[in-house]
């Protein structure tokens, strides 16, 4: 078997700063592909504020990606295609993959870092696709029709209530135009036990996956590695289908260990952490994480 290459995609910032309404405006346009950090994500009608169920702290929005914009990938979208095909077959809609971080302090370091490494229970973060009604930029739901969305100046309001905690981190905002393709990426070798194919030190050398923020790709794994989610991470789908262990691939690697602390644009704990989408169930995203000691 030939060793599989995967193509990395990697942020490219507007250098222009700008405010939150405008950020996610023009998430909503399609005139973006994604935004970082900031403290104003788009919510479903009279949703709350999506909390930590480890420490009840209000969760911070760390990355939305509009995927159904073309400043979003194309490999990357069309991983998301059956979702927005089944969702609302008579709805015009937008699809974003939001991710929320806990960024309070846990028993032991981050409560997100202590959650996601097992050392603490509970789930600290929020991993979701959300639809949108496109002509009226409106989240809808599966289970609902489509409803009027609070207006901009409701939802910057609820925000600053919900942020304004000594306790938290903001991530700083920053706006990703597009994605860039990298060098095309091999399995990390921590990943590469059971698989069948064998990769040379020169190809791995030629192909070792990349560090930091990106999309698709292939993430740094540890010695440790954690799949979190029910059933101890499994895909239920699978595990229903008999299938052992079910098979995913890395979606977005949100950091890795090497970023420096202060620079929250780049988020950083003790491991690396990463999302996985079940290849047979694409509703399926998992975090995972992972540590060498």
């Amino acid at each position: 078997m030939n060793v599989p290459l995967t193509t990395p995609y990697f942020p490219a910032y507007a250098e222009a700063s700008t405010g939150d309404q405008d950020a996610l405006v023009s998430l909503l346009r399609g005139d973006i592909s994604a935004v970082f950090g900031g403290s104003f994500p788009a919510l479903k009608p009279d949703e709350p504020w999506p909390c930590c169920k480890a420490c009840a702290r209000p969760l911070q929005p760390y990355l939305q990606i509009n995927v159904s914009t073309d400043h979003t990938p194309g490999p990357f979208r069309a991983l998301f295609s059956t979702l927005e095909a089944s969702g609302h077959a008579d709805i015009e809609t937008i699809t974003l993959l939001q991710v929320f971080l806990c960024t309070g302090e846990g028993p032991n370091f981050l409560c997100f870092e202590d959650c996601i490494s097992g050392a603490a229970e509970g789930e600290s973060w929020l991993v979701r696709c959300l639809a949108i009604a496109k002509d009226s930029s409106s989240p809808v739901s599966s289970d609902q029709p489509p409803r009027e969305l609070a207006s901009i100046e409701e939802m910057l309001e609820r925000t600053s209530l919900q942020t304004d905690s000594e306790d938290t981190i903001t991530f700083p905002l920053r706006v990703i135009l597009s994605w860039s393709p990298g060098n095309p990426e091999v399995p990390h070798f921590e990943e590469q036990f059971g698989m069948d194919f064998e990769c040379d030190d020169a190809l791995y050398d030629a192909h070792e996956p990349a560090r930091g923020l990106k999309l698709l790709g292939n993430a740094i794994w540890g010695k440790v590695t954690n799949v979190t989610g029910p059933n101890s991470g499994w895909c239920a789908a699978c595990e229903a289908a008999g299938t052992k262990v079910w098979d995913y691939r890395c979606l977005v690697q949100l950091g890795t260990d090497d970023i420096q602390v202060e620079d929250f644009y780049d988020f950083s704990t003790s491991g690396n952490t990463w999302i996985v989408q079940c290849k047979a169930h694409p509703d399926v995203l998992r975090a995972a994480w992972s540590f060498t000691a």
